[in-house]
């Protein structure tokens, strides 16, 4: 019996030496594999670090070219107002001429016609002296009516167009 535990002791170190010589193999690939992936790990760390530096920069000529875009387009935007502005003021002052030749027709027609009832017929509503003395006034009526239109209420549009 001695024998077979002998047999057996030695078959059961034989075994554990196996099993040893197994996980130290075992433990040898795995060393060598994590090596491997830390070696890897490392260049793409590396590669990623790159590329992110990569993306940063893109991001910042991105950033550059948005920038410039919007300043180019602020620009347009404000000779675009300026010619808005530009044609509200002109317009405005087109209104203004129109107005004033009107005025200044206006006045120029009741002008002619204060001339022409002054010299044909009195007023209603002057008595028959006063109409006589309307009508003696007659040369010194016009003066006056040409006087009212010189004043500045009159020219007022030519005025402005002036300023």
């Amino acid at each position: 019996m001695a024998t077979s535990t002998y047999t057996q002791q030695h078959m059961h170190f034989a075994g554990r030496c196996q099993q040893c010589a197994e996980t130290e193999t075992t433990r040898t690939l795995l060393e060598m594999e994590l090596q491997a992936l830390s070696t890897e790990n490392i260049k793409l760390r590396e590669e990623l670090g790159r590329e992110h530096k990569r993306m940063i920069e893109s991001i910042d000529a991105l950033h550059q070219q948005y920038e410039e875009k919007i300043q180019k387009l602020n620009k347009e935007h404000l000779k675009s107002q300026k010619k808005t502005l530009e044609d509200i003021f002109n317009l405005h002052t087109r209104n203004l001429d129109i107005r004033n030749n009107h005025t200044d027709t206006m006045l120029s027609n009741e002008i002619s016609m204060l001339k022409v009832r002054g010299r044909t017929r009195p007023n209603r509503c002057l008595s028959q002296s006063r109409a006589s003395q309307g009508r003696q006034e007659d040369t010194d009526y016009s003066p006056k009516v040409s006087e009212i239109a010189r004043t500045p209420e009159a020219s007022i549009g030519k005025q402005i167009s002036q300023c």
